[in-house]
């Protein structure tokens, strides 16, 4: 279900009455996108998108798969007043991105 800038999904077993699992990191003010996402092709890169007020990356390789995802250090864009994480943690430079997981920098 999508309506304008908000989307929602619910989850739930058969026979379950789903419950409506809302997290405060749904509501990031990322911004509009500003051009289409750069995919990592090999497990030594990311994977990255520039939004208006936000850059989001993810290391989608898996750490036992053949080809061995590792952490990836991303170097960041130069960003007035730099960038601070979901949970306030602030970057400037670069930022470490563990296999499997990503990271939303707001600025």
């Amino acid at each position: 279900m999508g309506k304008a800038g908000s989307a929602g999904m619910e989850l739930c077993c058969t026979q379950c009455y789903g419950i409506a699992a809302w997290f405060p990191e749904y509501a990031a003010d990322v911004g509009h996108p500003l051009a289409p996402p750069v995919f990592a092709t090999s497990p030594a890169e990311i994977t990255m998108r520039h939004y208006s007020s936000s850059l989001v990356l993810a290391n989608a390789y898996n750490p036992d798969e053949k080809e061995n995802g590792a952490p990836v250090t991303v170097k960041l864009p130069h960003q007035a007043g730099g960038y601070k994480d979901l949970y306030g943690k602030a970057y400037s430079e670069e930022i470490v991105v563990q296999p499997q997981t990503g990271a939303v920098l707001l600025f």
